[in-house]
């Protein structure tokens, strides 16, 4: 068996490697999977909420409407609001941050490559959640068209 001396600079570079391998790991898959499980949990943990609730309100005798289940239009479109405006200023900021870093690592004489990866990290990051924010302004203000073109068209109905 041949064995290969190993220098101080490949252990660095494996070490550096096996360390960028678990981050990579960790950001697109780990992640995404904890973030899937909240919010199925979350979900769960409302739909039994509402049920404990109608269970209780079935053994007091009252009734309950048919749609009682159901998040109402403005409650839908309150949340899309919020969540655009969230992710939005999530963006704006990770952007100021991104900028920011850039400016004090260049000041600092830090290297090209370390610059580099912050930035881009940075810009990406706040490239998605500007996305994610912007897509549910649009969302938001289509189904708000779209909802009052359909209440302008009952009201048409009505009249005739």
């Amino acid at each position: 068996m041949i064995m290969i001396p190993l220098v101080a600079s490949d252990a660095v570079r494996i070490s550096e490697g096996v360390i960028n391998l678990l981050w990579r790991t960790g950001v697109f898959v780990v992640l995404p999977i904890v973030i899937v499980s909240l919010l199925v949990k979350s979900r769960k943990h409302e739909i039994n909420r509402r049920t404990e609730v109608m269970l209780k309100a079935v053994e007091s005798g009252t009734q309950l409407s048919p749609g009682w289940f159901e998040k109402t239009f403005p409650e839908k479109q309150s949340q899309r609001l919020t969540a655009g405006i969230t992710w939005s200023v999530i963006g704006i900021f990770l952007t100021i941050a991104a900028v920011v870093m850039l400016v004090l690592l260049t000041k600092a004489g830090s290297d090209e490559e370390g610059i580099a990866i912050v930035v881009s990290l940075g810009a990406v990051l706040a490239g998605i959640a500007l996305g994610v924010g912007v897509g549910k302004w649009i969302a938001y203000s289509v189904a708000k068209k779209n909802a009052e073109l359909f209440a302008g068209h009952v009201k048409e109905d009505g009249q005739d």
